[in-house]
C-alpha cells in the first residue's frame, strides 16, 4: 500500500502536463511509496502520449475517464482506484514543489489523529512565474471543525492541490459531486469540515496555474450553472452554521451570502454580459458596511484578483 494517491484527471493538458509530470519526478521523496493514477477523459492532443511515456519510469496508472468532459467524473474514477494511505490532487497544469509530499506526510506523523491537511499556494502565470498566494485566511495550526468551516463557507479559500486528506474518508464521505463543475472541491472541503479536523500548513506546496486554456475558463460563458453551483454548495452547507453555539454565526451567514453574489459578479466580468457595478454595490449595501469589510478581510478576494488581472496582462503581451 502507497503512502500517497495522487489523482491527475487529464483532457487536453499537453502544453502543461509534462511540467506537472515533472513535479513528481522531482519529489523529495521514495517514488516507490507513491501511486498517481491519472484519467484520460479522450484527449485529442498529445496528453495520451505523454501518459504513456511516463509510465516507464514514474508510478502512474493510466485509466479512461468518463467521456463527458467533466473533470469532477474524471476525478471520481480515478478516486475509485485509489488504495494510498492519503489522496492529494494535482492537475494538468499545476505544480507541486519538491518538498510537498515530504513535508505533509511529515505532518501526518506529527498529527496522527488528524485526517485534513492543507497549506497555501503560490498563483503562477502561463510561463511559470509567480503572481501571488492563494491561501486560507488563518495562522497555521491544528482546527476544529467550527474553526474552519466558518471561514471556508463564506469563501473557498483551499485550492485543489493544496489538500490531502485520508483515504479512509471516501467511505463515509463519498466521492466530489459531478453536477458541480465550478464548486465541486468547495463542496467536499466544506464535507470535510463539518467533521474532521484540519492541519494548515505554513509553506506554500504547490502552484496553480491561470491561464486562458484552463477548463474552467471555457465554462466562463455558463453563468447560470455557475450561479447554481454556489447557490446549492450554500445552501447545502449554511444550514451546518445552526448547530454551532457562536455568536458569530450570523455574521458568517452574511458574509457568505455576499461571497456568492461577489463571485457569480467577477465570473461576469471576464463574458460578454458583464453584470454592472451597481449590482455588486448593493450586494455590499445590503450586507453593512462592517460585514463587507469583514468580508474583504477574510475572503482575500482581493489578492485573487490582482493575480487574475497579472495573469490576464501577462498573457496579452505573450500574445
Amino acid at each position: 500500500m502507497p503512502s500517497i494517491s495522487i489523482i491527475l484527471p487529464v483532457y487536453n493538458g499537453a502544453r502543461y502536463l509534462e511540467q506537472s509530470l515533472n513535479s513528481i519526478r522531482e519529489q523529495q521523496y521514495d517514488l516507490n511509496d507513491i501511486e498517481i493514477i491519472a484519467t484520460d477523459d479522450n484527449s485529442s492532443d498529445s496528453s495520451p502520449l505523454i501518459l504513456a511515456e511516463a509510465t516507464r519510469d514514474l508510478p502512474l496508472t493510466v485509466i479512461p475517464g468518463a467521456g463527458t468532459g467533466n473533470w469532477v467524473a474524471s476525478t471520481n474514477r480515478a478516486l475509485s482506484r485509489a488504495s494510498g494511505n492519503f489522496i492529494c490532487f494535482l492537475h494538468q497544469d499545476d505544480r507541486f514543489k519538491r518538498d510537498k509530499i515530504r513535508k505533509l506526510l511529515s505532518a501526518a506523523k506529527l498529527y496522527p489523529d488528524v485526517d485534513v491537511f492543507a497549506h497555501p499556494v503560490d498563483f503562477i502565470n502561463s510561463s511559470g512565474r509567480r503572481i501571488g498566494k492563494w491561501k486560507f485566511p488563518a495562522r497555521p495550526r491544528l482546527y476544529t471543525p467550527p474553526q474552519w468551516f466558518c471561514p471556508l463557507l463564506v469563501q473557498n479559500n483551499l485550492a485543489v492541490p493544496g489538500v490531502m486528506f485520508r483515504r479512509s474518508l471516501l467511505r463515509q464521505t463519498g466521492m466530489l459531486d459531478e453536477s458541480l463543475r465550478y464548486t465541486a472541491d468547495w463542496d467536499y472541503w466544506l464535507k470535510l469540515a463539518t467533521r474532521h479536523d484540519l492541519v494548515l500548513l505554513s509553506a506554500c506546496l504547490a502552484e496553480y496555474r491561470i491561464h486562458n486554456e484552463a477548463q474552467t475558463v471555457h465554462f466562463a460563458d455558463k453563468q447560470v450553472e455557475y450561479a447554481e453551483n454556489l447557490y446549492r454548495v450554500l445552501s447545502r452547507h449554511i444550514g451546518t452554521l445552526n448547530t454551532y453555539n457562536d455568536k458569530n454565526n450570523s455574521k458568517y451567514r452574511i458574509m457568505a451570502k455576499l461571497g456568492v453574489r461577489t463571485n457569480i459578479w467577477l465570473a461576469s466580468r471576464i463574458t460578454d454580459k458583464p453584470q454592472p457595478v451597481s449590482s455588486l454595490l448593493r450586494a455590499f449595501r445590503t450586507a453593512g458596511l462592517r460585514r463587507g469589510l469583514d468580508y474583504l478581510h477574510l475572503s482575500r478576494v482581493g489578492s485573487r484578483v490582482l493575480s487574475r488581472l497579472k495573469a490576464k496582462i501577462h498573457s496579452l503581451q505573450v500574445n
